[in-house]
């Protein structure tokens, strides 16, 4: 029910009160008092709409941060596989040249070690 539908059907009320004519002091305490619990829930509906409203938004904002997020980490998963790769592939270039320079340092120590006389 809207708040429109809601002003419609207390109008109603008053103006069916009205014609009713006077009304015992406790009736009419009584209606006072049903109006204004109508009045009350009526506007926690409305509050509580707006932070539905609200929440809505938040969410909607969280999930376009997400989505964000996801691709840009997307992007940094493929960027740091390539670096891993390109690492992987610096660090086996590294060790064979390590190991170029290793063989050719025992070859030239090797030449360079006196001959034995047999």
């Amino acid at each position: 029910m809207s708040t429109s539908d809601l002003q419609s059907i207390l109008k109603q009320v008053e103006e069916q009160l009205a014609k009713a004519g006077k009304l015992p002091a406790a009736v009419e305490e009584a209606f006072g008092r049903l109006l204004n619990v109508v009045e009350a829930l009526s506007s926690d509906k409305q509050a509580l709409a707006d932070e539905v409203e609200r929440l809505r938004k938040q969410l909607e904002q969280k999930k376009k941060a997400k989505t964000t997020a996801d691709v840009n980490n997307g992007d940094a998963q493929e960027s740091n596989s390539a670096i891993s790769t390109d690492l992987w592939v610096t660090k086996r270039s590294r060790r064979r040249a390590i190991f170029s320079i290793r063989i050719r340092t025992l070859r030239n120590m090797a030449s360079r070690l006196p001959t034995r006389a047999s």
